[in-house]
């Protein structure tokens, strides 16, 4: 089924279609639709309104008693924002080019709002945060990275270092571009870092680039559909890449085809029983 929502603004109304999928969302129709919309998408990004709900987030805490760890998002930084809610990536190229600077109108709305979230978050009972994620390189490229994604990474971990927030992101993509940008963006961990077959670093580099983050790996989706053996294999030839082991994870970030994940996931689990308890000496 097929969800029409419209937004009622000051400057007009816009419309999202979109369509629930299981566990994730089908966008038919973005909010933008054309140079016209920008005053509308404005009065939307200046009428987000935030308050606490540190009971819900307590209450989910309660629930899993132990058995799980509970950490806040906060969404996507006002750049990935635009390209992914309020338009396209070919819609946001075109928007880029063509007006350039209604865009950066709609992003300082949007980051100007974001400000008065951050308080919330600094002073919410969560102990970790996730900030945007999803960035893919040859979308947002170097340039834009350094100009808008690096400076909202860098103010929202001040803010919330100072709450005694650890701080992190889901960068599951390509990250060599960016490599030393995140180095200095204040994250204390990379989430869903995927390293190579799949992307464009080892867990080694990685290590080397980012030494005082903590490294939350996805295990690359491609060896799940891989033999015992090789899946066992790249587990060891990550676990030698990670080190000691400090400030080391893996996980599951992406799905597992059904008739792989038993047999993946227990030759991966074989090898870190393996490996010992970590951290270890090297």
């Amino acid at each position: 089924a097929l969800v029409r929502t419209t937004y009622h603004t000051r400057a007009g109304d816009l419309e999202r279609v979109a369509e629930p999928v299981g566990f994730t969302t089908w966008t038919h129709e973005h909010l933008f639709k054309s140079a016209d919309d920008y005053d509308a998408c404005v009065a939307v990004a200046e009428a987000e309104v935030y308050e606490p709900n540190y009971d819900a987030f307590e209450e989910r805490r309660r629930y899993w008693d132990g058995d799980a760890y509970c950490r806040a998002t906060i969404g996507y930084t006002p750049l990935n924002q635009i390209i992914y809610g309020f338009m396209d990536p070919l819609c946001f190229a075109l928007e880029w080019e063509d007006h350039r600077d209604q865009v950066l109108r709609l992003h300082g709305a949007l980051a100007e709002r974001r400000r008065a979230l951050l308080p919330i978050v600094a002073a919410s009972p969560a102990q970790a945060v996730n900030v945007c994620g999803n960035l893919s390189p040859q979308v947002i490229g170097r340039e834009r990275f350094e100009q808008y994604i690096l400076p909202q990474f860098q103010e929202t971990c001040a803010v919330l270092h100072r709450g005694g927030k650890l701080v992190g992101s889901h960068l599951d993509d390509n990250c060599r571009l960016w490599a030393d940008l995140i180095a200095v963006s204040g994250l204390d961990y990379v989430e869903a870092f995927t390293p190579s077959p799949d992307c464009d670093m080892t867990v080694a580099q990685a290590r080397e680039a980012w030494p005082d983050k903590a490294l939350w790996i996805n295990f690359p989706s491609s060896m799940h559909l891989a033999s015992k053996e090789i899946i066992a294999e790249t587990t060891r030839r990550l676990l030698a890449d990670a080190g000691d082991g400090r400030g080391f994870l893996i996980g599951i970030t992406e799905d597992v085809p059904p008739d792989r994940w038993a047999e993946s996931f227990q030759a991966i689990l074989g090898e870190c029983r393996a490996a010992g308890a970590r951290p270890g000496k090297e």
